[in-house]
């Protein structure tokens, strides 16, 4: 009975193969269990070079191979030993403890890439949040880009008065079915994906626009096999400033995600002008209920 929000048809030519389709064995980074874990003299030793020099997504990082390990240095937008993206105070982590997000794969704990910005950096204009998988269930092998179903529950908290904003991002196509907190409206949500025709996005509570983007990243965090997480976190703050929130993991069926919504002093951020006026082509997403057994 729920309903599902229909894609627009992706230009056929951009279903050509892509260097994002790779196994989740060769996401080398996801091993570890979080930089806060790691020894401060061994973060330098986080991403072995392949064949000696090669460094995977080394195309869109930047990477370069030293002393054995891919480093990005002298980039102020990635971290100069994980080569993780760093963008207007959003800067990526592995596992932290902060993060908003928890991704489970068949009930099992799955690695999180994630951010939580600080209130000072956020604008009182948007509350925007990022989730972000590869792929969500249902893939079975590689080049079979059937569509995964990702189910979100989002709880919100919080005095905040600030309109929220989800983006779901993915390279494989998702059905994201949202069960979020009674009585909460969100203002915009936004899809984006490689497949962005086969996917979609379901959910229980008032949503007053709906928007489908094309060429923006679509990044869970790593991009050390295809997406631009970069890319994704810059273009969301150029449009509606800092990002509050980054959760993203390779693959997960669920995510529990939980949004503070923090009084932003009016201000913001001095230097921010939004653009994100509602285009008067952007879709409304319906209300209607999403069964409770899902």
């Amino acid at each position: 009975t729920t309903d599902s929000i229909s894609t627009s048809e992706v230009d056929a030519t951009t279903d050509s193969i892509s260097t994002s389709e790779v196994d989740a064995t060769t996401d080398s980074i996801s091993t570890h269990k979080g930089t806060d874990s790691i020894p401060k003299d061994d973060q330098c030793q986080f991403q072995a070079c392949i064949g000696g020099d090669y460094c995977s997504g080394g195309y869109t990082t930047g990477a370069t191979c030293i002393d054995g390990y891919c480093r990005c240095q002298n980039n102020p937008n990635r971290n100069d030993c994980t080569c993780l993206a760093k963008s207007n105070g959003c800067n990526i982590e592995i596992d932290a403890e902060s993060s908003a997000g928890v991704p489970t794969f068949e009930g099992h704990p799955q690695t999180t890439y994630s951010c939580v910005n600080a209130v000072e950096n956020i604008n009182s204009h948007y509350n925007v949040h990022i989730i972000a998988n590869y792929e969500g269930d249902g893939h079975h092998g590689f080049r079979i880009h059937n569509t995964g179903t990702t189910y979100v529950d989002i709880s919100v908290s919080g005095n905040g008065t600030v309109p929220i904003v989800l983006l779901f991002a993915s390279y494989e196509p998702v059905n994201w079915i949202l069960s979020i907190t009674s009585g909460v409206a969100i203002d915009r949500v936004l899809l984006s994906s490689y497949y962005l025709d086969k996917s979609a996005v379901t959910t229980n509570s008032e949503v007053t626009n709906f928007e489908e983007l094309t060429g923006s990243g679509y990044g869970y965090g790593s991009d050390t096999g295809g997406g631009n997480t970069l890319q994704l976190l810059q273009d969301m703050s150029e449009r509606f400033g800092p990002v509050a929130s980054f959760s993203g993991s390779y693959r997960a069926d669920r995510w529990k995600i939980k949004i503070e919504r923090e009084v932003i002093p009016t201000e913001g951020p001095t230097d921010f002008i939004p653009t994100s006026e509602v285009d008067a082509t952007t879709d409304s997403i319906s209300t209607s209920e999403v069964d409770a057994t899902t």
